[in-house]
């Protein structure tokens, strides 16, 4: 009798802390449509109390952990900044308790419980990627039609926002879903669903930086899910480490040859026919020409929040974010916040290095490197960035040593020990 009430109990404190859960992450991975209702407010409100409590859980439970400080120092850094240099501190203290709330509970949640980390945190991406395709499908030019404020422009909010904005969630919560599925927590087709869903948005908002970002992901993906399993031996842990290094290196070559050579003028011809823009990729060398004037003036510490939601670039009666990561980044906290986030991907991708798993690992790569790409040319919502990091932090640990990996483990050591056996017999021989 005394078992089935602890097995109630137990079941009855994980329904809980499910639930606890999607609440967290419902109001800290707001879908940005809410942002433009009265609903809005509730959320801002319920936010606080939510921060204070993430707060005491970080100080009782996470004080040690390298990647929650760093996010700390990031955003509390960024919020100092804000209040010394007289910025938007409103903006820059609603940016704190996103980011690092999210980053805690999410951290709190995986060292309590793995298995329910991974259902509450993929159930719900899944909802809210679903939830926005199908009404993406209903509503193909948004649920909010309007002119912007900041450009003369029109904008298209969807439940999850902005068209170019989106398809990073659905890289993220495939991800998420992923792991979800290599523990033999969930169905395959839960990936597959989601798969649809992506291209379907895509298609019907017709971004092309997403799409480029889509065909790469895809494209990684399809690629690491197919490799086999090995063992990871220092060697071809090294060999990995090398991958990683290069794709860094390989992205970081082109943020150079685009942003400072300019070398798409070179091939103008050929992105007008493809993707239908010019050299200029929509005016962003021109942005990014007033982007370093402004940093050059203020290299150091940047200019914290701006009050024009974090929109520093005026050109004639319009304002834009700086429309690249490494610049908005150095306007926002300048050669310090750089060095923070520097320290936040390095972290993450040592760790990384160290997964055991080549198919979570590959797959996690392309997620890194799929986004560091398409923040060439826009800057996303921080906290995704954050979240991105944080799967590659824990990508050491995310799998369970399942069944099938002992077993080929095993007859991995088997062979090993026949080769030898042979080896000798033909040295006796």
């Amino acid at each position: 009798m005394n078992k089935v009430n602890e097995t109630e109990n137990r079941y009855i404190m994980k329904s809980l802390y499910y639930l606890f859960f999607l609440f967290v992450q419902l109001e800290f991975i707001m879908p940005e449509y809410f942002g433009y209702t009265s609903i809005f407010r509730i959320i801002r409100i319920l936010q606080h109390p939510l921060t204070i409590l993430a707060l005491i859980i970080y100080i009782m439970y996470l004080i040690r952990d390298k990647f929650v400080n760093g996010v700390m120092v990031f955003v509390t850094f960024f919020l100092g900044l804000t209040i010394m240099k007289h910025g938007n501190v409103a903006l820059a203290f609603m940016n704190f308790e996103r980011c690092s709330s999210i980053i805690i509970y999410y951290s709190f949640l995986y060292k309590i419980d793995k298995k329910l980390f991974y259902k509450c945190i993929s159930d719900y991406w899944m909802i809210i990627l679903v939830l926005n395709t199908v009404i993406t499908i209903i509503k193909p030019h948004g649920l909010i039609q309007f002119k912007s404020e900041f450009a003369d422009i029109d904008k298209e909010y969807y439940f999850l926002g902005v068209s170019n904005q989106v398809i990073p969630f659905y890289y993220i919560g495939i991800t998420f879903n992923y792991i979800l599925c290599r523990n033999n927590y969930g169905s395959p087709y839960r990936l597959l669903l989601l798969f649809v869903c992506m291209w379907t948005s895509e298609l019907i908002y017709a971004s092309k930086t997403s799409l480029m970002g889509c065909m790469i992901f895809t494209a990684g993906v399809l690629f690491f899910s197919n490799i086999k399993f090995r063992i990871m031996t220092k060697k071809y842990r090294k060999k990995w480490l090398i991958l990683i290094a290069a794709g860094i290196f390989l992205i970081s070559l082109m943020y150079y040859l685009v942003i400072f050579v300019r070398i798409q003028e070179k091939f103008a011809k050929i992105i007008e026919t493809l993707l239908h823009k010019d050299a200029t990729f929509s005016s962003r060398t021109m942005i990014w020409d007033v982007a370093f004037d402004m940093i050059l003036k203020s290299l150091l510490l940047g200019y914290g929040a701006a009050d024009n939601n974090n929109r520093y670039i005026y050109i004639g009666t319009s304002s834009y974010n700086a429309h690249n990561l490494f610049l908005q980044l150095l306007l926002m906290g300048g050669i310090v916040l750089l060095a923070c986030f520097a320290y936040l991907l390095v972290i993450s991708i040592v760790s990384l290095n160290k997964c055991n798993d080549n198919k979570l690992k590959g797959f996690t790569l392309t997620l890194v490197l799929t986004f560091l790409f398409t923040s060439m040319s826009e800057v996303y919502t921080m906290y995704l960035i954050f979240i991105v990091f944080f799967i590659a932090y824990i990508s050491r640990n995310a799998l369970k040593m399942n069944v099938s990996n002992i077993l080929k483990l095993s007859n991995y050591k088997i062979s090993i020990k026949n080769e030898s056996n042979k080896g000798g017999e033909f040295l006796n021989g």
